[in-house]
């Protein structure tokens, strides 16, 4: 269950990853995705990391994307994911899977 703000504890990556970031800031909008180095992943080993990852559901996909925007390796934190892909029924019955129903403000758009 998520805290009344609506958000869950700041994630912290670890000293291994790289620096001590807190999630969730603000983006500019000037912000872009940096080309990366090309890594000699095979096709295979990125299929098995999306198979162990899926069934996370989207709350897990959506923080993985928060890591990665914040600047996280890509595949250290691909493999990290993919760890946890055994807890997914557990994850699931917790509602751990989904994300918190979008709120709808009266008023519409300014």
């Amino acid at each position: 269950m998520l805290p009344p703000n609506g958000r869950g504890p700041p994630a912290r990556f670890d000293a291994a990853d790289g620096p001590q970031e807190r999630l969730g800031k603000r983006l500019d909008n000037d912000f872009t995705l940096r080309p990366r180095p090309a890594q000699n992943v095979p096709r295979e080993r990125l299929m098995h990391l999306a198979r162990a990852i899926h069934p996370l559901g989207e709350r897990a996909l959506y923080e993985l994307f928060c890591e990665l925007a914040a600047g996280a390796p890509v595949l250290p934190r691909l493999e990290r994911f993919a760890e946890i892909g055994h807890l997914s029924a557990f994850i699931a019955a917790n509602d751990g899977d989904r994300l918190p129903a979008p709120k709808c403000i009266a008023g519409g758009r300014r």
